[in-house]
């Protein structure tokens, strides 16, 4: 994308930025006095500012900073901000012509776009919760292990565009096989982070929608020979581990482990019904 030159010295976009040159203030104060006499004139000029809002949005969501998106347009972060709150009901006129300069449909990312953090957070903590490690998530991502756990222990904010990329290819590949570490869903359990069936490719990055909670743990018999966790079973089932490979990951007999699920998949007509 073509970027607009940077201000000269002797126009009011200077001035704007923070010179006070004598030409850049001169610039300035023609364009008040120039603004002051249309104004008198014909009133205020300022148009819808909905279209505009809209542009703005279309940067915004691919993952441009208001920073970024006001530099390219040449004019100030607060009209962005205003435009991408609702707030601006009006646009001035140069305002809008500024905006128009950007192509209509983003062609390009700049280098150090931030998105929206919600589904780098799901995507982490799900992997988490069915046994891989923040360090080793941290080594794929090219991040330090607690930079990564900083964006997990929070409930929203931004990440780079490039970390929100590298999460999603990362859970796309690993979100249907289990980690070595089980102990995970202990701690995760605690700091109610959500596993990937709670989450759908609909729900997962919109900070609106609520998890799809996994039905409580229920005892099963008396005797507590569930201890190891039916609701682990049905989970490490579901992402199609053998009996075998449950019983050796969750230190059971392959005997104990089929008991277990046989006993389960009876019981659920019983319930359903």
């Amino acid at each position: 994308m073509t970027r607009k030159p940077p201000p000269q010295h002797g126009e009011r976009r200077c001035y704007i930025a923070g010179c006070r040159r004598p030409e850049c203030a001169a610039a300035n104060a023609a364009y008040c006095k120039q603004y002051r006499v249309t104004r008198y004139r014909t009133g205020p000029k300022r148009v819808d500012a909905g279209p505009y809002a809209d542009r703005v949005r279309r940067y915004a969501d691919l993952g441009w900073s208001r920073r970024q998106i006001a530099e390219q347009a040449g004019i100030s972060e607060t009209t962005i901000v205003d435009l991408l709150s609702g707030h601006a009901k009006r646009l001035n006129p140069d305002s809008a012509a500024a905006i128009r300069t950007l192509p209509a449909e983003p062609t390009d990312v700049p280098g150090r776009a931030y998105f929206d953090a919600t589904g780098t957070i799901r995507r982490g903590r799900a992997l988490y919760r069915i046994g891989h490690r923040v360090v080793d998530m941290a080594a794929e991502l090219g991040l330090h292990a607690d930079s990564l756990s900083l964006i997990l222990h929070r409930d929203s904010g931004l990440v780079l565009a490039s970390t929100a990329h590298a999460m999603d290819a990362l859970y796309k590949r690993l979100r249907w096989t289990p980690g070595k570490f089980l102990a995970n869903r202990t701690r995760a359990t605690k700091r109610d982070w959500h596993g990937p069936f709670a989450w759908t490719a609909d729900t997962i990055d919109d900070p609106s929608a609520k998890p799809d909670v996994d039905e409580p743990y229920r005892p099963m018999a008396a005797n507590g020979r569930d201890s190891l966790r039916l609701p682990e079973v049905r989970h490490l089932l579901a992402l199609g581990e053998s009996e075998a490979s449950i019983a050796r990951q969750m230190g059971g007999s392959e005997k104990y482990i089929r008991d277990l699920i046989s006993k389960d998949r009876n019981r659920r007509p019983a319930a359903a019904a």
